[in-house]
């Protein structure tokens, strides 16, 4: 229900970028804007160097992620650009 209520709250134009459900096609440019961000920050548990995981490998988890009941991945695209997950 939060996710639908934020789903309507950025359909109506607040925003330049839309949240919708990542899906495993989504699997490279997931793992590039995992390289941008780990380049940019300290925060995190890996850096440029990205995630240790596969494109084939990532597409399989989000394949099987989206299969659970209450998994959701959520992505922030402003156009075909990922600006966030």
């Amino acid at each position: 229900m939060l996710l639908e209520n934020w789903l309507n709250f950025s359909k109506k134009k607040m925003f330049n970028f839309q949240i919708i459900e990542a899906m495993d096609l989504d699997a490279k440019y997931i793992l590039e804007f995992t390289k941008i961000v780990g380049l940019e920050t300290k925060n995190l548990s890996f850096g440029a160097e990205c995630l240790p995981i596969s494109i084939e490998e990532y597409q399989k988890f989000l394949s099987n992620y989206q299969k659970t009941k209450r998994g959701v991945f959520s992505l922030a695209k402003k156009g075909f650009v990922i600006e966030g997950k």
